[in-house]
């Protein structure tokens, strides 16, 4: 685990996902390309230590990084 905060951006970008449900719902709400999107949860990934997006969505609601109210 890497122990680092996430930025805020990576925050948007993982609300915007958990809101929308897909890369690429959430890539053209935050007009950015999927790979961006992409790019941000696999850094959120690998801050928390996590192989999967799913586990990123519990842990990241678990620690307070994003809440549950779309």
């Amino acid at each position: 685990m890497d122990n680092a905060l996430p930025s805020d951006r990576e925050l948007e970008v993982l609300s915007a996902y958990m809101r929308f449900g897909s890369v690429s719902a959430t890539a053209a709400f935050l007009c950015v390309s999927v790979g961006t999107v992409n790019c941000h949860l696999e850094h959120l990934r690998e801050k928390a230590g996590l192989e999967h997006r799913v586990q990123l969505v519990v842990h990241a609601l678990r620690v307070g990084w994003v809440n549950g109210t779309p």
